[in-house]
């Protein structure tokens, strides 16, 4: 019987996750055009691990586990585990993570998952997970070689953040964490005169005053995304 040795069953067992890894990133370029297809593949394969990481911090090891995590993450929101619900659910030790994720619609009531949707952050499919509990700047800083991945080598991603991060605060838009990154991307997707709703008139209507943090955030992501097909 051929003898095993550690080295050769971690090879192994980094190739098998790779390929899952790869399944999944398929899996999911199919089911949800609108986001992962708007990237290249290596930006791509960065997302994915992402959310794999984000699972895995939770403790999630069984692949079909990992896999309905992630697509609860497109399906729902990228930071549907936030929610009350969904936390107390995923932290029952004595069920097993891994057994709670394929129940949790079992688990969490039609509201929790409403307000999930409702509250929706992109952001954590651009950020590690050992990057979670740090500040929005570093978070937006870490995220703009992969929303940006065309753009990045022309900027330097901390100074960019710092500097966005006060604009999102003058329009009252740090509330809402994708902010900085979404303001980052008119930026470089619209120039210089970004704000100026003399050149963008339909900036009026975005930054309307009966306007919610959220919806002027969410206007500007879909007009990037009609305009330039960029998802952020």
């Amino acid at each position: 019987m051929p003898i095993i040795r550690p080295v050769q069953f971690q090879t192994f067992q980094e190739e098998a996750e790779k390929n899952f890894s790869t399944e999944l990133r398929i899996a999911l370029t199919e089911r949800y055009p609108h986001v992962l297809p708007r990237f290249p593949e290596n930006i791509q394969e960065v997302i994915i691990s992402n959310m794999l990481g984000r699972a895995k911090k939770w403790g999630i090891t069984w692949q079909s586990s990992l896999s309905i995590f992630a697509e609860l993450m497109l399906a729902i929101a990228p930071n549907f585990d936030e929610g009350y619900h969904f936390k107390r659910a995923l932290q029952l030790e004595w069920l097993g993570v891994d057994r709670i994720v394929k129940t949790l619609d079992e688990r969490v009531p039609d509201e929790a998952w409403e307000l999930a949707e409702a509250n929706s952050e992109d952001l954590p499919l651009y950020i590690s997970p050992d990057m979670i509990d740090t500040d929005m700047i570093e978070q937006t800083a870490a995220a703009i070689p992969v929303v940006l991945w065309d753009y990045s080598d022309l900027i330097n991603p901390l100074s960019i953040a710092e500097e966005f991060y006060d604009i999102s605060k003058s329009y009252n838009l740090l509330s809402i964490k994708d902010s900085v990154i979404t303001l980052i991307a008119c930026r470089m997707s619209y120039g210089r005169k970004f704000l100026n709703p003399e050149t963008y008139p339909w900036l009026r209507d975005v930054f309307n005053n009966n306007r919610v943090p959220r919806e002027m955030v969410a206007m500007l992501k879909y007009r990037i995304a009609l305009d330039f097909g960029r998802f952020v």
